[in-house]
């Protein structure tokens, strides 16, 4: 494509690499989210007579009525989100000092709210006195702030029944709230795991398949003297779709076609791009150069963060370099041994992987891709190379997706009592921020949750662990009646070392809440999955 073509390809395409809207990506405002995560964690995981539980009973107002029996969990709403920016006001995560040389009249509010808020007033007073207008759009705004952010890196979420969860890595960043450098580390890794496309962003971005941590890299080390200028980013780098050579190559190529332009004719062709879409978009209150060179020094400092990408001095000041080619080198060749992008289709598998410390293991990426209707060529052709390890790990993911097959048709075969769950989603492969529940169940009699646990062959003592994670799960999130939470362990045959894992829990009621359940099925005799028996 000619840099001529390439003005009407950019006026009518929408596509970027959407960063979540922040004012700054530096360390010391990556501590801020840190320490704004610690307050949402300290009180969506108060425990019933603490401190802070007690003083969010006192302030909501006494009609409020709990999805759960006990008041036994903070739900996440009008209440309890009031109460969490009040605490953001009181520890200074409101930028005071910019608010009184700003705006001196919602300085001196929020002053005199923080000051109520510590003699005990409660949600009533603060609705009556300033009204849930002015609240929802000058101070609930902190906590949608802090929501977007930190759920788009992994480290927090919250689901329909609104509950809410913190992730492995959000627990690691609220226990280095005090420490910038372990703060800025943790975002880091997150970073490097961080992909475009995925469920937390709009649908209109799904073209994009990209790691931009590294794309950027990338980028950088093909370019002729390792940088390139924001205009080179806003026109170009940024509309990057994919890894592939020849994508990374033709805008690249775009790159030194524009630089081959004087100055003042690449001034022209932007003018030029401009008018063009203003022509043929007269709804658009920005045009798309002008949006996307505003959004360029967030995305570059979002996704370049870490301290390779700087921006340059004397004759390249106004530019991004590379500061350390080897070091990049380095990070590119780790990347491209690794899985380069994973389609998620549910938002709290991506939050699962995300949130996790290592990530997907690709035994686990295989089960989703199954789960998600993808055929075995399908998921060979997502990895490119994977040798007999790879098929050896389709095999037996499909062996268990037939097995799944088979029971979510003949549940009644595990137990005569239960039913596959359809609320508040169809229970076979049910998403959690913690992986997905293979079948989840109700009792018809009892009404108790009741999780199977499938595995083709032998089940082992690994397989208790994680049956017990996903029963306490529901427990959390799930169970608002007090009753208890049932598993049912699914497989050929058991060992010994799973009995041990059991008795270890020193509670007889364990063998009734967890179940064993022989299948009948072999390399020999897979189940039949068209016909219900």
């Amino acid at each position: 494509m000619t840099l001529s073509e390439y003005k009407l390809w950019y006026v009518h395409d929408d596509c970027h690499w959407y960063v979540s809207k922040v004012k700054q990506y530096k360390p010391s405002a990556i501590q801020e989210f840190a320490k704004g995560l610690a307050i949402i964690e300290s009180v969506v995981n108060a425990k019933l007579g603490s401190d802070i539980y007690n003083s969010y009973l006192d302030f909501r107002p006494n009609a409020e009525s709990s999805l759960f029996p006990d008041d036994k969990l903070i739900l996440i709403n009008d209440y309890s989100i009031l109460y969490i920016c009040l605490l953001f006001l009181r520890h200074e995560l409101v930028n005071s000092a910019h608010l009184e040389s700003t705006n001196e009249e919602k300085f001196k509010k929020f002053s005199n709210i923080q000051r109520e808020f510590l003699e005990g007033n409660n949600y009533d007073f603060f609705i009556n006195k300033y009204t849930k207008k002015f609240l929802a759009a000058e101070l609930l705004i902190y906590y949608r702030n802090f929501k977007s952010w930190l759920g788009k890196f992994g480290f927090y979420g919250e689901y329909n029944n609104k509950t809410a969860f913190i992730t492995e890595m959000g627990h690691e960043f609220i226990s280095n709230k005090n420490d910038i450098e372990v703060c800025s580390a943790i975002f880091l890794h997150q970073i490097k795991k961080y992909q475009i496309w995925n469920p937390t962003i709009e649908k209109k971005y799904s073209e994009l398949k990209i790691r931009p941590y590294f794309m950027l890299l990338n980028v950088l080390d093909r370019l002729e003297d390792k940088y390139f200028t924001k205009i080179e980013y806003a026109l170009f780098i940024t509309k990057i779709k994919s890894h592939t050579d020849k994508n990374i190559n033709d805008q690249i190529s775009l790159i030194h076609q524009f630089r081959k332009l004087d100055p003042e004719n690449q001034k022209h062709y932007i003018n030029e791009l401009i008018h063009l879409d203003k022509k043929r978009f007269r709804k658009r209150i920005r045009t798309n150069f002008e949006r996307l060179l505003d959004s360029a020094p967030k995305e570059v400092a979002c996704y370049g963060y870490g301290g390779l990408i700087q921006q340059g001095t004397g004759r390249y000041e106004g530019c991004y370099m590379l500061v350390d080619s080897d070091k990049a080198k380095f990070e590119i060749d780790l990347f491209v041994s690794s899985t380069k992008f994973i389609e998620f289709e549910n938002k709290y598998d991506w939050i699962a992987h995300l949130g996790s410390k290592n990530g997907f293991t690709i035994e686990y990426i295989v089960e989703m891709y199954l789960a998600h209707g993808l055929s075995a060529d399908d998921i060979r052709d997502q990895f490119k190379h994977g040798g007999a390890k790879l098929n050896e790990t389709i095999e037996d993911k499909l062996y268990e997706k037939e097995i799944e097959d088979y029971y979510v048709r003949n549940i009644s075969e595990i137990d005569e009592n239960i039913e596959v769950v359809k609320s508040p989603s169809y229970g076979r492969q049910f998403s959690t921020h913690i992986g997905p529940i293979d079948i989840l169940c109700i009792d018809k009699l009892t009404k108790e949750y009741v999780i199977c646990e499938l595995k083709r062959g032998q089940t082992s003592d690994e397989t208790v662990g994680q049956l017990l994670r996903y029963m306490g799960w529901v427990k959390k999130h799930l169970e608002v009646s007090n009753k208890n939470v049932r598993g049912i362990l699914v497989g050929s045959n058991f060992n010994e070392k799973l009995d041990y894992s059991l008795l270890g829990i020193q509670n007889q009621d364990i063998f009734k809440l967890v179940k064993k359940f022989e299948h009948p099925f072999t390399d020999s005799n897979r189940p039949v999955v068209n016909n219900k028996r």
